[in-house]
């Protein structure tokens, strides 16, 4: 029975992309397509947008997953032809099985980055793998479009796996939110409260003059981080410094 995962992210959908883009242009320079002249590129597909009848499939199964490469039958024997021009003495006149061991060679490159250096891809006649098709099990399918062909690259999430592992979570999941915002600097103030006062009252100070705050010697103060109140204080002066005595926190507790 099939694993079934979740979405791939999109962070590495980007690794994967890159890993293959990697793969293409060494294949492009091994067979001497020139990658400076080859203008290529990667993107995400939806394989079930791409008619699976009409495709020449070839796949590998490695590590317990599987990973394909496909190319339109319509376009093998222009492809093999394009591939004889730039190697004619590995064409021996036969565009088809050319192509096709272009394409078979792009597999073995893409499953060696799995650690396996030894396979054997096989044609594929059956639908496109549930386990690549569908992106919601973490499938991904990809198009690489050069020269006027394109080769659909579809790989399953135990093959992303292997190839781009998840980052591992740090040991010990935060509890809450305070720890996970434990190293965030925050400015902390102490406020009395004087009320209010127009602004033509505001415009008028002058130095010298005294305001009264509508809290009396003894009452706690309000301490606050930004605009938040975090706990009660009571003002002292410790060697000649103001400081506040922590009273009661904003949740009703002794801090």
């Amino acid at each position: 029975m099939t694993t079934r995962y979740a979405w791939l992210g999109a962070t590495r959908k980007t690794l994967m992309r890159d890993v293959v883009s990697s793969c293409f242009d060494a294949w492009l320079r091994e067979w001497c397509l020139q990658p400076e002249i080859s203008k290529a590129s990667v993107a995400e597909i939806p394989l079930i947008s791409c008619p699976r009848e009409k495709h020449e499939v070839w796949i590998a199964d490695v590590s317990g997953g599987c990973m394909l490469v496909a190319i339109h039958r319509d376009r093998l024997d222009a492809f093999g032809s394009r591939l004889a021009l730039a190697e004619a003495e590995q064409s021996c006149g036969v565009t088809s099985d050319l192509a096709s061991a272009a394409v078979q060679d792009l597999l073995v490159r893409l499953v060696a980055k799995t650690g396996h250096s030894h396979t054997s891809p096989v044609i594929w006649n059956d639908p496109w793998p549930d386990s690549i098709l569908r992106p919601e099990w973490g499938g991904l399918g990809l198009q690489i479009s050069f020269e006027g062909f394109e080769l659909r690259v579809g790989i399953d999430r135990t093959i992303v796996d292997v190839i781009c592992p998840e980052r591992a979570r740090p040991n010990g999941v935060l509890s809450n939110r305070a720890e996970s915002l434990g190293p965030l600097p925050l400015r902390l103030s102490a406020v009395l409260d004087f009320g209010l006062v127009n602004a033509r009252e505001l415009a008028g100070l002058r130095t010298g003059e005294v305001l009264l705050s509508e809290r009396t010697i003894g009452q706690p103060i309000s301490v606050r981080a930004g605009p938040r109140q975090v706990f009660c204080a009571n003002l002292a002066r410790i060697d000649g410094q103001f400081a506040v005595v922590a009273t009661v926190s904003s949740t009703g507790e002794n801090p």
